[in-house]
């Protein structure tokens, strides 16, 4: 009795462990939540970037941006000792704090990853460097997150029109609504990236561990409560009932208050008539098609990481269900085979 016992605790153990694994991966993830990503339909250059924020910043609440492109692989070269390295180049325009490059806000020159600046400088310590670019010398600013070789400079004019992507700065729960009026505002047109309807499935997952748990400590007590009951015991076994139920009642608004107050859902998920049978059909396939480009289009290094943070963290959070789930199990035949 005493090993099975130990079976199941040994379980909900692991499942505590990998419950607050998922629970670290999704505050991570949080962090990034107030981004929004938009695919544009053309690629403008940095000259239209420049007159979107003239005009953006003439708005009673403008929105901070940053456009983005990739112009494929560079292959950097450090005048001084003759090394090379090769990474893809981004070019920002607007707000390049978005992209993890505030430096580029203030002066001119040209970011790397930690690995590309070894291969080049043989430290990451790079902020007094130069490196040339196809053909052009550049002061090197210092290095950005990521394990992937590339380069990040601001856009300029004999560039063209390579900025075929958009951060913005909103609240997650407005990004694609917010997003879409950004668009209209400047003549754009594109596809919003909306990673909230993915974040709320991140979070609602992390209710089903603790609720699980909840649930069966109810039932265990609603069940000890009823034989008590009936077993018109008195004396200090009267005390025992009296806490037992306390702890019932108090499990059973826990409960209700977790799986009411924490449930988070997207709001372009509640259709404005019942009636409209269409809107769920049109609703899941707008968001399978949104999940598709999460995890198919190339993100900036912070968009990648929160969309991977969200799914360890709905990997892990699902682990941790089961294996409680399983303890439950294996206790109620357990029990009944007693």
């Amino acid at each position: 009795m005493k090993r099975r016992g130990y079976g199941r605790l040994l379980l909900l153990l692991i499942g505590a462990a990998l419950y607050a694994i998922a629970l670290l991966f999704c505050q991570r993830a949080e962090e990034g939540m107030g981004l929004t990503q938009v695919l544009l339909e053309r690629a403008i250059d940095s000259t239209e970037a420049e007159r979107i924020g003239d005009t953006e910043a003439e708005e009673k609440d403008p929105i901070r941006f940053c456009f983005w492109g990739e112009t494929g692989e560079e292959t950097p070269f450090c005048p001084v000792n003759g090394a090379q390295a090769r990474g893809r180049m981004t070019l920002l325009a607007g707000h390049p704090a978005l992209m993890e490059a505030e430096s580029l806000t203030w002066q001119k020159g040209c970011l790397m990853d930690a690995g590309t600046a070894r291969t080049l400088f043989g430290t990451d310590q790079c902020g007094s460097q130069y490196v040339t670019i196809s053909g052009r010398e550049y002061p090197v600013l210092g290095t950005v997150s990521g394990s992937l070789p590339r380069l990040l400079r601001l856009a300029e004019k004999e560039d063209g029109s390579v900025l075929d992507r958009c951060v913005l700065s909103l609240a997650p729960e407005q990004g694609r609504a917010q997003g879409e009026a950004f668009l209209m505002r400047h003549g754009l047109q594109g596809k919003i990236l909306d990673y909230f309807p993915t974040w709320a499935v991140t979070k609602n997952l992390l209710l089903f561990f603790p609720g699980l748990l909840f649930l069966t400590a109810w039932g265990k007590l609603r069940r000890g409560w009823r034989r008590l009951s009936l077993s018109g015991i008195r004396g200090g076994e009267q005390t025992t009932l009296l806490l037992k139920t306390i702890l019932s009642l108090t499990l059973t608004v826990g409960t209700v208050w977790l799986l009411e107050k924490q449930i988070t859902i997207p709001s372009d998920m509640i259709p404005s008539r019942w009636s409209d049978f269409s809107f769920w059909g049109n609703w899941w396939r707008g968001q399978k098609e949104n999940f598709s480009l999460l995890f198919s289009v190339s993100l900036g290094s912070e968009q990648l990481q929160m969309a991977g943070n969200m799914v360890k963290s709905m990997v892990a959070s699902t682990a941790a269900f089961l294996l409680a789930l399983w303890a439950v199990r294996r206790g109620t035949h357990e029990n009944s085979a007693d």
